[in-house]
């Protein structure tokens, strides 16, 4: 079967392979495991690429997941919300693809649930938007003859209203028109950045080893 969209296919390939090469426990998630369970390809109007990086990274391997990235020459970092322990959101470009890279942590030492955050400045000054969903094991879906780690139906079920159901809507208008489950605004101290802090900067703050 052939993508409909081959420049997101090229990006999510080269992220499976800079993630694949540091072992890291990740999986496509959100519009992106949308579209690979519900139509076996990335959604037509998508405008970026999703991965989840689970909480199985400590601060250790959130930190490689970071030094990753930086490192690679095809990957620009041009954003970062929330902090290595609080709530890390990267945006970055791959071949000119959005990408976000949604850090999830344990709600609490039973890890009952897992949350990510979101961060939309422009619109919600103050916010931001903790995502929570249940405990999940990646599973390998073939898109494009191509076996991509991706989020079970689970996490789409507690994601989304009706996600099987074919409806177009952007990230903003999901939130406003509250298309999203386990969505919850809560107020943000800004200090999100421009450009992501230096890696060699965070590696001295933790006083990790490279």
């Amino acid at each position: 079967m052939l993508t409909k969209r081959p420049k997101f296919l090229d990006a999510a390939l080269h992220l499976r392979r800079v993630l694949d090469q540091i072992e890291t426990t990740y999986a496509f998630a959100y519009g992106t495991a949308l579209g690979f369970h519900r139509e076996g390809d990335f959604l037509e109007h998508d405008k970026d690429i999703d991965i989840a990086i689970s909480p199985k990274q400590n601060t250790h391997g959130r930190l490689e997941v970071l030094r990753a990235l930086h490192a690679d020459p095809e990957i620009m970092i041009v954003r970062s919300g929330g902090a290595l322990d609080d709530g890390l959101n990267i945006r970055a470009l791959v071949f000119g693809i959005k990408i976000d890279f949604d850090f999830f942590y344990p709600s609490d030492a039973s890890s009952s649930w897992w949350w990510s955050t979101s961060y939309s400045e422009d619109k919600h000054p103050g916010f931001r938007y903790r995502w929570l969903v249940r405990p999940f094991e990646p599973e390998l879906l073939c898109i494009a003859n191509h076996n991509f780690r991706t989020v079970p139906t689970s996490f789409l079920d507690d994601s989304y209203e009706n996600w099987r159901i074919p409806i177009r809507f952007s990230y903003l208008g999901g939130i406003e028109n509250q298309l999203y489950k386990g969505a919850i605004k809560e107020p943000w101290s800004n200090h999100q950045n421009d450009d992501l802090m230096d890696v060699e900067k965070i590696a001295h703050l933790f006083s990790l080893p490279k």
